[in-house]
């Protein structure tokens, strides 16, 4: 595990920090630490242990303790601030008196004892233990194993040793051995085996997680051997504010341009900021300034964000970003099936300009980090985005939703495959400098290209009629405007005389092909 040693070292400090403080008096309650521990984390550019949830940044907190205590050897000194450290004294009490004589009883009379909650903390403890190097791996299985035997603790022993799983599954990742899902796979099982308990299996979210957010591997590395759900990646980004605060905002500016606010905007930024904290508490400052900002920015009123907000428990923040408008324009992502492959629009009513079209593959190799550079790059450097909008949008607004374009992009490309190369040209129509062709795909479905860029798709129905009219409503659904205020017609015509030729003398084969796949 000397990776994973390695890339704590700077956690290690800021624990370091924490004791000083607690020490000279400036940290004198749980939730000042939890406080320090968060922004001293952002500001060295490094994520929280496992996550932000009060249970995840237990890690935290708990490594402050072992640090203090087992590191620099300051018992006495953390006597003195025992209701600081209520818990973790008891947690080591009940530690020390095992290792007088390696009796698992004590440990496990005292988990039956504890809340869920409680014992959550009391193995996370252990965890913090072994990675730092004050407890050996064999004692720690050890323990867990004992535990695991016991019905009422069985699952959450269990989970613990998944962590373990975890950790060393993601130190393979770092160093190379594995490269690909089928390797992960072999080394996962094979890493549950040497520690007594096949069943112990993590999910590909925390190997992830601890790979990406702790390690720090690249994600292309990490998204070649793993595969999340969307949700799960979503749900890692929102815990995870280095990335927010390191590429949208960082605290000291945010800081500054809080205290250039007027009082009726800091008014108003504090009544967002505070329905925000519930869903996404570390993310609400953040998120809560730049929406305020963008909306101030834009004419409109902020008191129309309170109604919006109170509608985000249903949606989520990335959806709630995704719905804003500005003088009729939204900046959007549409996956142009059956394509892996996803469109940057920024749209109106009646108009639309494509930014960028992101294969699965590029997002995949990119990630969050580089796929939202890219998107953000392209929304601010695109002069038609510039003129058409009347930069209507704020330079952290680009960045903040570049990043949830980001996260939900990344997240579908997860699941989505490659292309079949069955395809071929089946019309193609040049008027001045626009290309357009219809592909045919698998003898099934209708591909609409627009300068070689796919804009959507139909299926090939036994009704000529019917796959006519879908292909239509593509072109004048996606097609640029300048086409559709230009050519339409024209387009439409060569589009109808290709597909009633073809497929109206030919319905019955076409139908039984369709039949094959």
């Amino acid at each position: 595990m000397e990776r994973t040693r390695q890339a704590l070292r700077k956690r290690v400090n800021i624990a370091v920090e924490a004791a000083g403080k607690i020490l000279a008096g400036e940290i004198t309650t749980r939730e000042d630490l939890r406080r320090f521990l968060l922004e001293s984390h952002i500001e060295a550019g490094i994520e929280p242990f496992l996550g932000t949830r009060l249970s995840k940044l237990y890690y935290s907190e708990a490594m402050v303790y072992v640090v203090a205590h087992h590191g620099l050897g300051l018992q006495e000194e953390l006597d003195i601030f025992n209701d600081l450290f209520k818990r973790e004294k008891q947690f080591n009490d009940i530690i020390t008196r095992y290792f007088e004589n390696h009796d698992v009883t004590t440990i496990l009379e005292f988990s039956l004892s504890q809340p869920q909650g409680n014992l959550k903390k009391f193995l996370s403890y252990f965890i913090v233990l072994w990675l730092l190097g004050f407890l050996e791996e064999k004692e720690l299985m050890l323990i867990l194993h004992e535990l695991s035997k016991n019905k009422r603790i069985t699952h959450t022993a269990r989970g613990f040793m998944s962590l373990v799983v975890a950790f060393k599954l993601a130190e393979r990742l770092s160093s190379g051995q594995i490269q690909r899902k089928r390797e992960k796979e072999i080394h996962k099982n094979q890493i549950a085996i040497e520690l007594g308990d096949e069943r112990s299996l993590p999910k590909d979210s925390l190997v992830w997680r601890i790979a990406v957010n702790i390690l720090e591997i690249s994600e292309s590395i990490a998204n070649k051997a793993l595969r999340l759900k969307p949700e799960e990646l979503e749900a890692i980004a929102l815990e995870s504010p280095t990335w927010w605060y390191s590429f949208i905002i960082s605290l000291n500016q945010l800081e500054q341009k809080l205290s250039e606010l007027s009082s009726d905007h800091l008014r108003e930024y504090s009544i967002l900021e505070e329905m925000l904290r519930d869903h996404i508490s570390t993310l609400s400052s953040l998120v809560a300034f730049v929406l305020l900002s963008q909306y101030v920015h834009a004419g409109k009123s902020p008191k129309d964000l309170q109604d919006i907000l109170y509608r985000m428990g249903n949606t989520g923040l990335p959806n709630l970003i995704l719905d804003q408008e500005f003088s009729g324009w939204k900046i959007i992502y549409k996956r142009i099936a059956p394509f892996p492959m996803f469109e940057i629009r920024v749209e109106s009513t009646n108009e639309l300009i494509v930014v960028d079209v992101v294969s699965t593959r590029e997002a995949r190799l990119l990630g969050i980090d580089g796929l939202r550079k890219r998107i953000y790059t392209k929304l601010s450097e695109n002069p038609d985005v510039r003129l058409r909008t009347g930069g209507i949008f704020l330079d952290e607004w680009l960045r903040l939703v570049s990043t949830i374009l980001a996260i939900k992009i990344a997240g579908e490309s997860m699941g989505l495959n490659q292309p079949s190369s069955q395809a071929y040209v089946l019309k193609e129509i040049n008027i001045d400098n626009w290309n357009i062709e219809l592909r045919m795909i698998k003898n099934k479905k209708i591909a609409v290209y627009i300068n070689h860029r796919p804009i959507g798709a139909s299926l090939i129905y036994p009704n000529s009629e019917k796959t006519l009219r879908k292909v239509k409503n593509i072109i004048k659904n996606s097609a640029p405007k300048e086409i559709k205020e230009k050519y339409l017609d024209t387009i439409l015509q060569q589009v109808s005389d290709v597909i009633k030729t073809k497929f109206t003398s030919n319905q019955i084969s076409i139908a039984s092909s369709r039949e094959k796949w």
